[in-house]
């Protein structure tokens, strides 16, 4: 029988950051964080691409790390991608070694892996990591260069191939990524209540016009 006493620990690693607006991962989240008191979570933001940034003439992006939330259960992390992916797998191995740093700054021992980011997937063969995949979206599909849609081809199957559990969100992967290994659907749903909590102006929206 699980020790219920005994701390949890669960990686995430996110397509998405921690931010304002809230999608899937941060729902379901706060969601096991409620039901949980004893779970800690590392959440992995997007890496940042300060050179991607600049070249978009926007501001870069740095790596962080901080806590979130008023429990301090809840850890965010993003990484620094150094280098274009057009030049190698390098880029990934330097993100992979910063998500392991991280997972030992937060002082686990042996979490589970919430894969949503196929980045990490090869933390499926490199830990004994229980393990979920959660397809959310066919990025096979999506009008990508080849080169980038090779890599996803390679980390999805090592994904299918190693995760304990696949979830997706709709029908037409339970078809696609089903047709091999069992998979569960989870669909996404909408929380009204969040957004019906008035919130302060986002800083980075320009000012609205006096009528």
């Amino acid at each position: 029988p699980r020790d219920v006493t005994e701390p949890r620990e669960l990686v995430v690693c996110s397509l998405e950051a921690w931010d304002d607006v809230w999608r899937r991962n941060q729902f379901f989240v706060d969601a096991l964080l409620a039901e949980d008191e004893m779970l800690r979570v590392l959440f992995l933001e997007p890496p940042a691409d300060p050179l991607h940034d600049v070249l978009s003439r926007r501001w870069p992006a740095r790596p962080r790390w901080r806590r979130q939330g008023a429990t301090g259960r809840l850890r965010v992390f993003r990484p620094l991608k150094p280098l274009p992916r057009r030049l190698g797998r390098a880029s990934d191995r330097v993100i992979l070694r910063q998500a392991a740093w991280a997972v030992g700054a937060a002082g686990f021992s042996r979490p589970t892996l919430w894969l949503n980011d196929l980045t990490y997937a090869p933390l499926l063969v490199s830990t004994d990591w229980p393990s979920v995949y959660d397809a959310t979206d066919d990025w096979l599909l999506a009008p990508l260069p080849s080169r980038e849609i090779a890599r996803l081809t390679d980390l999805e199957r090592l994904a299918l191939e190693h995760a304990d559990e696949v979830v997706v969100c709709s029908p037409a992967l339970v078809a696609s990524r089903g047709a091999a290994r069992a998979v569960t659907l989870v669909p996404n749903g909408v929380d009204a209540d969040h957004f019906r909590r008035p919130r302060s102006r986002p800083a980075d929206l320009p000012r609205s016009e006096e009528r």
